[in-house]
C-alpha cells in the first residue's frame, strides 16, 4: 500500500515534469508578446520625444537668430551714426582750416 502510494506520487511528479516545459514555453511566448508590445510603445514615446526635442531646438535657434539679427542691426546703426559723425567732424575741420 505504501509502495502503491509512492508509485502514484512518482507518476504525478513525472507527469508534472512532462507538462512543465510546455507550460514554460507558453509563459515565455506570452512574455515575448508583452515585451514586443512594450518595445513598440517605447519606440512611439522615443519618436514623440525626439520630435519634441527637435522642435525645441529649432525654436531656440530661431530665437537666437532673431536676437543676433537685432544685435547686428543695432551695430550697423551705430556704425552708420559714427560714420556720419566722423564725416561731420571732417567737414568742420575743412571749414576751420
Amino acid at each position: 500500500m505504501a509502495t502503491d502510494l509512492t508509485i502514484d506520487m512518482l507518476r504525478e511528479i513525472r507527469d508534472g515534469l512532462r507538462d512543465l516545459p510546455q507550460d514554460m514555453n507558453t509563459q515565455i511566448s506570452g512574455l515575448r508578446g508583452e515585451v514586443s508590445g512594450l518595445d513598440t510603445r517605447v519606440r512611439r514615446v522615443e519618436h514623440g520625444l525626439e520630435g519634441t526635442f527637435m522642435r525645441t531646438i529649432a525654436l531656440d535657434q530661431e530665437r537666437r537668430g532673431r536676437f543676433h539679427i537685432h544685435q547686428v542691426e543695432r551695430i550697423e546703426s551705430d556704425v552708420d551714426n559714427l560714420e556720419a559723425r566722423v564725416e561731420r567732424r571732417a567737414q568742420q575741420a575743412e571749414r576751420s582750416a
